[in-house]
C-alpha cells in the first residue's frame, strides 16, 4: 500500500500554504495573494521579464511574482499534485510527476523555440497555441500559481515570434480559461481519453483575432 505524501508546503494540520506573512487563514492569503500578484503580473505585462523562453526564464518569473508571498517562489515543486475538478466530477488532471518536471519542459520549450508561426494560417495558429500552452500548463511545475504564469509566459513569448495575442481576453474569462485548460488535459491513464479542445480553441481564437 502508497502512503500518502506529506505535503511540505503546507502548515500542519491545514491546507493553507506556508507563506512569509505566517498566514493560516485561507482568506488572508488569497487576499495577500490577489494584492501582490495583480501588481506584478501587470508590472512584467508592461515590462516583460528578459529571457530565451527556457525552463530558467519560467522560473524566474514566477519568482518575480510570487517571491513576497512564498520561500519557494521560482523553484520547481518536490511533489505530486492533484486539484479535484468540478468540471471532471471530481477528478484531477494527471498533472506531471515531478520527477520528470525538467526533461519535459526542456523538451517542450525547445519545440515552442523553433515552431515557425509564420509560416501557418489562423486555423494553425488557434491549435498549435493550443496544444502548446496546454501541454505547458499540464506539467504545472510550481505548486502554486501555475495558470498565471504559464499564461503571461507563453504569450509573452508567442508576442515575441512578431505576432500578437489579446492576453488581456485570458484574464478576464479567467475561469472560463482554467477550465478549458482542465478538459483539453482530461486525458486519464486508466478510463481514457476525455478531452475536449473545443473551449480551448474558441478562446484562443478570440484573442488571436
Amino acid at each position: 500500500m502508497t502512503m500518502p505524501q506529506v505535503d511540505p508546503y503546507i502548515y500542519s494540520g491545514t491546507n493553507v500554504l506556508k507563506n512569509k506573512f505566517g498566514f493560516r487563514s485561507q482568506d488572508e492569503l488569497d487576499k495577500a495573494e490577489s494584492d501582490f500578484t495583480v501588481l506584478k503580473l501587470a508590472e512584467i505585462a508592461e515590462s516583460p521579464l528578459p529571457g530565451n523562453y527556457d525552463l530558467a526564464h519560467l522560473c524566474e518569473m514566477h519568482k518575480y511574482v510570487f517571491n513576497d508571498l512564498f520561500a519557494w517562489a521560482g523553484e520547481i515543486r518536490t511533489i505530486n499534485i492533484e486539484k479535484p475538478e468540478p468540471a471532471l466530477a471530481g477528478l484531477s488532471v494527471e498533472y506531471g510527476d515531478y520527477n520528470l518536471i525538467e526533461p519535459e519542459l526542456i523538451k517542450l520549450m525547445a519545440d515552442m523555440r523553433t515552431s515557425d508561426w509564420s509560416a501557418i494560417g489562423l486555423n494553425d495558429k488557434v491549435k498549435l497555441f493550443s496544444d502548446q500552452i496546454s501541454r505547458l500548463w499540464k506539467i504545472h511545475p510550481f505548486r502554486e500559481g501555475n495558470t498565471r504564469i504559464i499564461t503571461h509566459f507563453y504569450c509573452q513569448y508567442f508576442d515575441n515570434r512578431n505576432d500578437q495575442i489579446d492576453r488581456k481576453l485570458f484574464e478576464q474569462n479567467a475561469k472560463f480559461f482554467r477550465t478549458a485548460l482542465v478538459a483539453a488535459n482530461a486525458v486519464f491513464e486508466g478510463i481514457g481519453d476525455k478531452s475536449d479542445k473545443s473551449h480551448l480553441h474558441k478562446i484562443v481564437r478570440e484573442a488571436l483575432n
